[in-house]
Formats: C-alpha cells, sequence, structure tokens
C-alpha cells in the first residue's frame, strides 16, 4: 500500500512538472526594431513584469526567445501590452525593514518593459514591478516623451533614537504639473494613493479634462 501511495505521488509531481513546462500561447503581435510580426506570445503571468517572452510567428513552428532588450512592444490580444523603455528606476526602499534616512539615494537606468494600465491619446500610465525585489513602480508619458517615474519616497526621521516614518508624495505635485491649473483636480489629486487603482483613475480625469478644453 505505501509503495503504491509513493508510485501515485510520483506521477502527480511528474504531470505537474510536464504541465508547468508546457507553454501557454495567446494571440497577439510583437515589435522588433521596426518589424511587426503577427503570432501567439508566451509569458509569465504573475505580478512581477516579464523579462522575456516566447513567440511563434504566424505560419512557423518554431519558437523564440524575446528578451526586454531587443524587443519594442508585445501585445496580447484581448490581455496585457507591454512597451519597452530605458528609464530611472528609484530603487530606493518602501519596506519598513529596509528603510534608510531622507538622503539616500539608489537610482537606476535600466532597460523595462512596461505594462500599459491606462493609453488615452495624450497620456499613458504604466506600471512596473522589479523583479529583484518586487517594488511596484508607476510611470507616465505625456505624448511622444520618454516615460517618467511617478515618485513616491518612504524614509526615516530620527526622533529621539525611534523610527519615525515619513512620507515624500512627488507623485502628485508631477500629476499637478501635467493637470495644469485646475483647482478640482487638483483637490483630488490631493487625495490619490499610490496605487494601480486610484493613480489610473486621476490620470484618466487629466486625460478627459484636457480633451475638453
Amino acid at each position: 500500500m505505501l509503495k503504491q501511495l509513493f508510485l501515485l505521488a510520483g506521477i502527480i509531481l511528474l504531470s505537474s512538472g510536464a504541465a508547468f513546462a508546457q507553454l501557454s500561447f495567446q494571440k497577439g503581435f510583437v515589435v522588433l526594431d521596426k518589424d511587426t510580426l503577427q503570432g501567439e506570445i508566451s509569458y509569465r503571468h504573475g505580478t512581477i513584469n516579464p523579462q522575456e517572452f516566447s513567440f511563434r510567428q504566424q505560419g512557423q513552428s518554431e519558437i523564440r526567445t524575446l528578451s526586454r532588450f531587443t524587443t519594442a512592444f508585445v501585445s496580447i490580444q484581448g490581455g496585457d501590452t507591454y512597451e519597452q523603455a530605458i528609464v530611472m528606476k528609484d530603487m530606493a526602499p518602501v519596506d519598513f525593514i529596509w528603510l534608510r534616512g531622507e538622503s539616500y539615494r539608489n537610482d537606476v537606468l535600466d532597460t523595462i518593459m512596461l505594462r500599459q494600465i491606462l493609453k488615452g491619446k495624450r497620456l499613458t500610465l504604466y506600471k512596473f514591478v522589479d523583479f529583484k525585489d518586487q517594488k511596484v513602480h508607476y510611470y507616465i508619458k505625456d505624448g511622444n516623451t520618454n516615460p517618467v517615474e511617478l515618485g513616491y519616497k518612504v524614509y526615516l526621521l530620527s526622533d529621539g533614537g525611534l523610527g519615525v516614518t515619513e512620507f515624500k508624495k512627488i507623485y502628485q505635485t508631477q500629476l499637478k504639473a501635467i493637470a495644469g491649473p485646475n483647482d478640482r483636480l487638483h483637490s483630488l489629486i490631493n487625495d490619490c494613493n499610490y496605487n494601480e487603482r486610484e493613480l489610473k483613475r486621476i490620470v484618466g480625469k487629466i486625460e478627459q479634462a484636457g480633451s475638453e478644453r
């Protein structure tokens, strides 16, 4: 009986490993340099932005691995859209146990795949979760400019030897500059927290206000 249980467990593990190894493809297209290729795309789903994509071009059987350095754009039909960008990343920690003082800086230039979370005629909002530390970054592009990170810092102030947490919501100043002189939008931005739902709502309102001018 014990041997049968071990045998069954082994079969389950092998089956699950084989299933994990199989790629799940979805229709879409990629842009490599100036070439737009239709086909099927597979990538690791999850909270962290993918570093590479598996691509099978339409009408071919070969599966190619596309890296973030060679892939300009990826669009999955009915799913995510990723755009390559060379940007500065603020890698200063925001988790309490790793916090440093206000003067601490750790800005890194990197090539990454930004996931679009809002695409307007003027503004595009992106999300990036770094595979190194799973820190969440948000970027915004105004027109044809390069995406810029919406700044958010958390640091420690010294207060009699006790760590006091301070928050610096730089993104609110950035969004007000993009919105222009608009008291109603500025008031909404003041109440906006640094998360996908609220940033998406605010950037959508800025986009809408701009189109109504």
